[in-house]
């Protein structure tokens, strides 16, 4: 009866397959559990396709004694062993796995005792394990190959791409560089460190041999620098220098003073300075510095030559007045003599001189309060446009020997204005108009009130004033060529101070011109400023 007990059990080896699948699947998990990549696992991961291939190979063994032709498990080994592979599984833990499933069948039905132990379906067993880690280990290097190769390639494709990149931006780091030498102020970029990048319009206006000497912290460089304010002449402290500025993310331009470390000499340079940001992030600040030291010797002479041609034209307008009035009222006394036709002629001249001079010494006067700032001075007060208008007309007939001034009035001319600036500015028109319009034809004055100004328009047939004058006519010192020399003699200041005249009043003063219909110009004057 012992004998009995002690090989009882499926005889058949695919019936003990069949019957035991469960507990061989749970023996050959906690066995497997112990390789490195089957920890992480979960249970159905990591039985994967060994349930599928425990029924073929079931089958496979038990169609021995059925007489059936059948071939060992040969695709689930493939499909296993590629899955494994993308598991991160290393070839030696998946030919352990079916070390451990032959372990796992032989041991139990060992300790069993059953007769399935002892079948001629063992060898079958045997053959279909070692032939399935033969098809694993040729799929799993075969897969791992194609791995290894489409690694090789994406790496190839990424180290291109790479390549490409640093290509790219050595190129743009190039075109930088040779953009920031093409300027021809001196650049600079750096941070708080110092200067990174500078070019050598930067080193030639400091005055250094070398870039190094820049490379360094900024309140040291500024105190080498000695940076000086362009205003004051006062040195300047670091955090007032716009670099310091544009390290804090502001935008600042200043006017500063550095001496040349070569050649001692000082230079006034207009410093603007930004900072620069990667996204909200400040990295550093960039700035560019502009030698205006010629500019500002040029400006320097200029007001130097304005303010000696101001006074010597003020002096010279004002001491000029007492002798011309000593002339013109000698003369307008002998007017009144009975004086032979040939003398009252020379007296006329005489006249006519002082006043042309007179008019003179009042357009310097005028163009030295203009360029002292402030334009002239008006005192507006009710008066009628057309009136002065009518009063300018006579007294240029009279002026103007053989010249016929007509004048036109239409809508209301009244308005608030400085009666003598206004005499002044119609005057200076209808004598321009005078001197270069046609002889034989009169000059034009024309009077239009609107609802919130009144505009004069003084016209004369003369020749066109040519285009290259047409841009500075009302700057001062400006003489176009008259129609005859006896009208001629100005200082080329009338224009220039009947627009100082329109301003004065909050007006304009505007001109047209053309050959076919003469000059015209249109002095518009608000009626209340």
């Amino acid at each position: 009866m012992n004998n009995v007990a002690a090989v009882s059990g499926p005889r058949r080896l695919a019936d003990f397959l069949r019957e035991r699948r469960g507990a061989i699947l749970d023996r050959w998990e906690a066995a497997v559990r112990q390789l490195r990549p089957a920890q992480r696992l979960r249970r159905p991961a990591l039985l994967d396709h060994i349930p599928q291939f425990l029924e073929e190979l079931e089958n496979f063994v038990g169609d021995l004694r059925e007489h059936r032709p059948a071939a060992p498990p040969e695709d689930v080994p493939r499909i296993h062993a590629v899955e494994r592979l993308e598991m991160g599984y290393e070839l030696a833990d998946v030919v352990e796995e079916y070390s451990i499933l032959r372990a796992c069948i032989i041991e139990m039905a060992a300790e069993e005792r059953a007769p399935a132990v002892r079948s001629n379906e063992l060898p079958r067993l045997h053959r279909a394990i070692d032939l399935a880690i033969a098809l694993s280990v040729q799929r799993y290097q075969q897969a791992a190959a194609e791995q290894r190769s489409q690694l090789g390639a994406e790496l190839n494709r990424e180290r291109t791409r790479a390549d490409e990149t640093l290509a790219d931006a050595q190129r743009r780091a190039a075109e930088l560089e040779a953009v920031i030498e093409s300027i021809p102020d001196a650049v600079y970029i750096g941070d708080e460190t110092g200067m990174k990048r500078i070019n050598q319009r930067a080193l030639d206006q400091l005055g250094f041999d070398s870039r190094d000497k820049l490379a360094r912290d900024i309140p040291t460089l500024v105190s080498e620098l000695q940076i000086r304010d362009a205003a004051t002449g006062k040195p300047m402290p670091p955090e007032e220098q716009v670099f310091t500025k544009a390290l804090a993310g502001e935008t600042a331009v200043k006017e500063v003073i550095v001496r040349n470390k070569k050649s001692g000499e000082d230079m006034v340079l207009r410093s603007a300075a930004a900072p620069i940001c990667l996204g909200d992030q400040l990295i550093g600040a960039v700035a560019i510095n502009t030698d205006i030291t010629e500019r500002i010797r040029q400006e320097r002479g200029l007001r130097e030559a304005l303010e000696v041609s101001e006074r010597l034209g003020g002096v010279l307008a004002h001491d000029l007045r007492n002798p011309l009035g000593v002339i013109s009222t000698s003369a307008s006394l002998l007017q009144r003599e009975a004086l032979e036709m040939r003398h009252a002629r020379i007296v006329g001249r005489i006249s006519c001189s002082a006043e042309r001079i007179d008019r003179m010494i009042h357009d310097l006067l005028d163009y030295t309060r203009a360029q002292k700032g402030g334009g002239l001075p008006a005192n507006p007060r009710p008066m009628d446009l057309a009136d002065t208008c009518r009063l300018v007309a006579e007294e240029s007939e009279l002026l103007f020997s053989g010249s016929k001034v007509q004048v036109s009035v239409e809508g209301n001319p009244r308005g608030e204005w400085d009666p003598d600036r206004i005499y002044q500015a119609v005057s200076n028109l209808v004598v321009n108009a005078i001197r270069y319009g046609a002889p034989n034809l009169p000059v034009k004055i024309a009077v239009r009130g609107a609802d919130r100004d009144v505009t004069v328009s003084v016209h004369n047939d003369g020749p066109a004033i040519p285009l290259e004058a047409v841009g500075t006519i009302f700057e001062p010192f400006q003489c176009g060529p008259s129609a005859g020399t006896s009208r001629s003699g100005g200082l080329g200041l009338g224009l220039y101070i009947v627009r100082q005249i329109a301003l004065a009043h909050g007006g304009t003063v505007e001109m047209t011109s053309d050959d076919a219909v003469g000059t015209t110009f249109f002095l518009r004057l608000p009626r209340k400023r």
